[in-house]
């Protein structure tokens, strides 16, 4: 690490039988590869995929407010809350 790689940000939804682990090791070595590096992973624990509250990823959005332009890397769509309904 030289201190010069932009920074990114990382988001992953566990669900029960996930340790988080791994999906953290492969978003840190992502984004080695990607010449980023990871300042914060924001996470949800035991998730429900239709549930509509996600506190982990509403913190991520807030973070991003003042780092716009920062990488967001989350691993799959399905780490992604449901979209709102219209």
């Amino acid at each position: 690490m030289t201190g010069r790689e932009p920074i990114a940000f990382g988001y992953i939804a566990l669900r029960r039988s996930e340790g988080g682990g791994a999906a953290r090791h492969h978003l840190l070595v992502f984004a080695l590869d990607q010449g980023s590096t990871v300042t914060e992973i924001y996470s949800e624990r035991d998730i429900v995929p239709a549930r509509q509250l996600w506190p982990g990823f509403a913190d991520l959005l807030g973070k991003l407010k003042r780092h716009a332009a920062a990488p967001k890397l989350v691993p799959v769509p399905g780490d992604l809350p449901p979209a709102a309904p219209v």
